[in-house]
């Protein structure tokens, strides 16, 4: 097997792509949310490089997706070491990696992570370090200047945009349940506590949305369709609302 330093021929570019790099300065840090099971879950709050925040983020619904979470204090994204066999500083150090024991995902979550992309990019945003090598081991794979493109959402499984065309029921992720809600909310105005829960106020809602069967439990693309122009109608009614407070304030300052 390749030692860790063979293994990262390309770890000094992988810093240096990084405007701001810190090795251990933690103080700089933002954190992002992961599904857990410590302290009470059901997520924890981990550290990482600001500029990494959104792809954390996608990979965060990536674990959502597939019931993985943070069960062991010895998972995580930062930890102040070296790599091992290494003077080189651990991408921990710079907040820029994250380990999730091996024994809580498959093959097919990790081909998930590497599936995410940053916007107008072919390259994954992230690197997995296995199946032989470092099975827990996941990095950002991408510079700084690729991150600030942004996640394209939707090469992330599981999130809103990409299951905006699959049948969403009371079983669905999370995560695309509460997008639903908040857009219910938005257009109709229903109140919803987005929390991806469909309760009996969520199917309710649901049965506002023009062209759903009441008391069908499944919303599938024409649906979605339908909910997406409530929500444009919505918007454009605020905003034609505004307009006619300015014009009304314009009359008024026009009669002085």
């Amino acid at each position: 097997m390749a030692s860790t330093t063979q293994k990262r021929g390309w770890y000094p570019e992988t810093i240096s792509n990084f405007t701001s790099p810190f090795n251990c300065d933690f103080s700089i840090c933002e954190l992002v949310a992961f599904p857990s099971t410590l302290l009470g879950g059901p997520t924890i709050k981990l550290r990482v490089h600001p500029a990494t925040v959104e792809p954390f983020e996608a990979l965060a619904q990536v674990m959502e997706y597939h019931g993985v979470s943070i069960d062991s204090w010895a998972a995580g994204t930062t930890n102040c070491r070296t790599i091992g066999g290494s003077s080189l500083s651990s991408l921990h150090a710079h907040a820029i990696a994250i380990d999730i024991l091996p024994d809580t995902f498959t093959d097919e979550f990790a081909e998930d992570v590497e599936a995410i992309r940053c916007n107008d990019e072919a390259f994954p945003a992230f690197k997995w370090l296995g199946p032989d090598f470092d099975r827990m081991h996941f990095e950002i794979d991408r510079p700084q200047s690729s991150l600030a493109k942004g996640i394209d959402w939707t090469t992330v499984v599981g999130s809103s945009e990409e299951s905006l065309m699959l049948p969403v029921t009371p079983s669905s992720n999370k995560a695309v349940i509460a997008t639903m809600q908040r857009r219910l909310n938005r257009a109709y105005g229903a109140g919803l506590n987005p929390d991806g829960i469909w309760g009996p106020n969520t199917q309710e809602a649901v049965e506002l949305i023009p062209g759903a069967v009441s008391g069908d439990q499944s919303i599938g693309g024409n649906e979605w369709h339908n909910l997406l122009e409530a929500v444009i109608d919505a918007k454009w009614v605020d905003i034609e609302a505004r307009l006619g407070d300015l014009e009304d304030f314009e009359a008024e300052i026009r009669d002085l």
